[in-house]
């Protein structure tokens, strides 16, 4: 049977546990070891669980990721934010069909701004991303399913 094990990062080790298992955990310094310990952990788990007549849980965990557009750290500048590919600065502006100029003056930016953003040479401060938000919330850039997110 395969569980799925769930790994989290602890100051000096990591810990291992298995949702379907409840009870059933370990440690090791590094992941190799933690998922080593863990796998013995599983089999002593499991013939406990024979040996006291219980029934073996059946393995239903799903584990998936899922991706958010969120913004992410900038050359880890304190103040500085940066969307994912600056691509999302453009496609709020052409679903709004807008020209850079024309989100440059609704969100009181300089167009140079706004262009140098798009094309990924100048990163999207927070001062600058509030600004656009403000803009969107007010109605100045129509929201789109891209533009949700954003706010």
């Amino acid at each position: 049977m395969k569980y799925a094990v769930i790994l989290e990062k602890s100051k000096d080790n990591w810990s291992v546990y298995a949702p379907d298992l409840p009870g059933c955990v370990s440690a090791g310094r590094t992941i190799a070891e933690a998922l080593g310990n863990m796998q013995e952990a599983v089999i002593l788990h499991l013939a406990g669980c024979a040996e006291d007549g219980e029934e073996i849980p059946d393995p239903v965990t799903v584990v998936e990721y899922v991706d958010v557009p969120v913004p992410v750290p900038y050359a880890q500048t304190p103040g500085v934010t940066v969307l994912p590919g600056h691509a999302d600065l453009k496609a709020i502006r052409q679903a709004a069909q807008m020209t850079q100029q024309e989100l440059a003056q609704a969100a009181g930016v300089r167009q140079e701004t706004i262009s140098r953003i798009e094309s990924g040479k100048y990163p999207l401060s927070s001062k600058t991303l509030r600004k656009v938000q403000s803009a969107v919330k007010t109605g100045v850039v129509k929201p789109t399913a891209r533009t949700k997110a954003f706010r």
